[in-house]
């Protein structure tokens, strides 16, 4: 699997689009945090004291590996978010959801090695987003820490790095980048949320 490859003047439009994606949801997640701190106070309190109370800390653990091995619509960065508003403390938020998101994403890359063996796995790629199978077989690490930091879904990426025979260490070396992902997105919300009044 190759380390690195010339990029092509497509996959530079696609890296200008994948940047650009992830500056608006940079920017979306302070909004959103202080939209909720300003509009919706009580009720995000109130959700996150419950979601403290019935899963704790490790329910944001939870959260995180269920999400990153298969995918699901609503986003792992919302249940850190109501985890941080219940009541527990920042760091420990960023280490329940790295420690579920290695795990969920190594759980991924099993599976991403069961399905490159399927013959409907193709089609199940392109579903998703073909061109992160693709960057993932031509630019192996690379393709892996621009997957963990884009908004594009990691579990895709994991399957993707799973199907290209990546070993195992080497994949959870570079997903443990994910709390490095968790702290930028929890702390723009933290600071939108703290602009608003929260």
């Amino acid at each position: 699997m190759p380390a690195t490859a010339s990029l092509t003047a497509e996959d530079r439009r696609t890296l200008v689009g994948f940047a650009a994606r992830l500056a608006a949801v940079l920017a979306l997640l302070m909004g959103a945090g202080a939209l909720a701190a300003a509009l919706y106070r009580a009720p995000m309190l109130a959700a996150g004291a419950w979601f403290v109370t019935h899963f704790g800390a490790p329910g944001v653990g939870f959260a995180f590996f269920i999400t990153d091995v298969l995918p699901v619509p609503v986003p792992p960065d919302t249940f850190a978010a109501m985890a941080l508003v219940g009541g527990v403390s920042f760091p420990i938020v960023v280490a329940w959801a790295t420690a579920g998101s290695v795990l969920g994403g190594t759980g991924a890359l099993f599976f991403g090695r069961w399905l490159a063996r399927r013959g409907w796995y193709r089609r199940v790629m392109d579903r998703f987003d073909g061109r992160v199978d693709d960057w993932v077989r031509r630019y192996g690490d690379a393709a892996l820490v621009a997957i963990i930091f884009l908004p594009v879904p990691f579990e895709v990426g994991a399957w993707a790095c799973g199907a290209v025979g990546m070993p195992v260490g080497r994949f959870m070396a570079f997903a443990l980048l994910r709390g490095v992902r968790i702290t930028l997105y929890l702390g723009l919300f933290v600071l939108g949320w703290a602009s608003g009044g929260g």
